[in-house]
């Protein structure tokens, strides 16, 4: 089992006199064109080969003239010293690091611990055998055969705080894009690479909440670089397992949560919630009702004033938060996700 980030993209602040030519160990690629946020795209190369792409240069005058978005490239967050190059990157480019606006951790196996294979644990839930508490939508992918296969399922859209993915990652390597880097993990961390390897994937936007420890009452943010490190990445793991990816044994029980749990991975039980901030502000009936009019009204402004639009996004989005909101604004379908690129 192999545990890793696939998916690292950063909000930060740079110097605002920055030039390109100031590069030292980098070379800095502008592209010839937009994202719907900001107005300037770059791609930064080390040793000629491409390790991350910049987003700079806001549309809307709300947001700080000095931000910008920061993704890594997939590869790179496959090395070793990942985290010492990270800094090392950013001094180069004289930014300073702000908040973690996405982070996908991925979980690559050929079998579950308890040795169920991921293909029938994607059949036993839709055939009801196991259950999964909560409400919401799943996506399914499958192969139409005469013997059915399943490849994917997902729960959570693109609006969900976190979104759980399990999928046959060796069948996606050899239909798309193969990616060598990840391939050569395996092999090095003992993963059977003769047999289907499948990955358990949680992708985190900047919308998600804290999450509280209760048994040690350790804060886990989503926001701290610290979380970055090997440890506390599998630590988080186990948290969004348990969060977002629990199944119960169906035993006719009618409360799911009291049928027995299925233990899909070893280690200890940690009981884990949402923190919520006690600095911020209580929501009430009114802040719920402007929320929906600030909503209606970015809707009318897509497509009429890009700035005006722009400034609503980061009005809304700000709202939500200070009033610890978000949660009932992404079941309202009140709010979209926050800008990517």
């Amino acid at each position: 089992m192999l545990i890793h980030v696939d998916w690292f993209q950063i909000s930060a602040k740079r110097d605002t006199n920055f030039h390109p030519t100031k590069l030292l160990t980098l070379e800095s690629k502008i592209l010839p064109y937009q994202t719907r946020h900001f107005a300037k795209v770059e791609e930064i190369f080390q040793a000629g080969k491409r390790v991350c792409t910049i987003a700079s240069k806001p549309h809307s005058p709300v947001i700080e003239p000095n931000v910008c978005l920061v993704k890594f490239d997939n590869w790179y967050l496959y090395c070793s010293n990942f985290l010492e190059e990270f800094h090392h990157i950013l001094a180069n480019l004289h930014m300073k690091f702000n908040n973690i606006t996405r982070l996908d951790i991925a979980c690559d196996f050929n079998k579950f611990d308890n040795g169920l294979n991921p293909e029938n644990l994607i059949k036993r839930y839709l055939s009801g055998q196991y259950l999964k508490k909560g409400r919401g939508k799943f996506k399914l992918i499958g192969t139409n055969s005469r013997v059915l296969g399943m490849d994917y399922l997902r729960f959570g859209g693109a609006t969900s705080p976190v979104s759980a993915y399990l999928y046959n990652k060796s069948k996606e390597l050899k239909q798309a894009h193969f990616k060598p880097h990840i391939f050569e993990s395996w092999e090095k961390n003992g993963i059977d690479v003769e047999n289907d390897v499948w990955r358990l994937e949680f992708s985190i936007n900047s919308s998600c909440k804290d999450f509280l420890e209760t048994d040690t009452g350790a804060i886990i943010s989503i926001r701290d670089l610290e979380l970055l490190k090997e440890q506390n990445i599998s630590h988080l793991f186990k948290i969004l397992c348990k969060k977002y990816f629990q199944f119960h044994i169906n035993e006719g029980k009618e409360v799911i949560s009291r049928n027995e749990v299925l233990k899909l991975f070893k280690g200890k039980k940690s009981t884990v919630k949402y923190y919520s901030d006690p600095t911020k502000e209580e929501s009430s009936k009114s802040d719920k009702v402007f929320v929906k009019k600030l909503a209606q009204l970015n809707e009318e402004l897509r497509g009429q004033d890009f700035d005006l639009s722009i400034g609503c996004d980061s009005v809304l989005n700000y709202f939500v938060d200070s009033r610890d909101v978000r949660k009932w604004a992404h079941k309202k379908q009140s709010v979209k996700a926050l800008p990517d690129f």
